[in-house]
């Protein structure tokens, strides 16, 4: 899901592991591109996730923040919530797809930017061959590079 910049996919994102804690008995990763990232929304959240583990004890257990698609380490069913989706994924697309690409495995992934915006561009290729569906909040469409005069 393409969201703008400050708009929202921390909160997004929180909301959609908050429903799947509590609907479900999967374990849910949030995934970051980076430790302050992370921080910041374990840390944000934090008030949100404890009302949950009121209710829900099990949940405490069930809820990984982690740094880097490679640190989801459980085997089975999960789900992964990848926030700055393009980051993580791009890094280092062959161990993106291998955590992924897993029967038992849902994947959100949430970025301001999907794909660089150019139509049959990398990015673009790239998400269609791992079969993702982009959702985009905003109304740009068919950006084009700048001319230089």
């Amino acid at each position: 899901m393409e969201v703008p910049a400050g708009q929202g996919k921390s909160r997004i994102a929180a909301g959609i592991a908050y429903l799947i804690l509590l609907t479900s008995d999967v374990d849910v990763y949030m995934v970051y591109p980076n430790k302050g990232l992370k921080n910041r929304d374990e840390r944000e959240q934090a008030d949100l996730f404890t009302v949950l583990h009121k209710i829900r004890p099990d949940t405490k257990k069930r809820l990984h923040y982690v740094v880097g698609i490679g640190s989801v380490k459980k085997p089975g069913e999960c789900v992964l919530i990848v926030d700055e989706s393009d980051e993580v994924m791009f890094k280092n697309l062959r161990t993106f797809w291998n955590k992924i690409n897993q029967d038992d495995r849902s994947v959100v992934c949430l970025t301001a930017a999907a794909d660089d915006k150019y139509k049959g561009g990398v990015e673009e290729k790239a998400l269609k061959t791992m079969g993702f569906k982009v959702y985009r909040n905003s109304r740009l469409v068919d950006l084009k590079p700048p001319q230089i005069h």
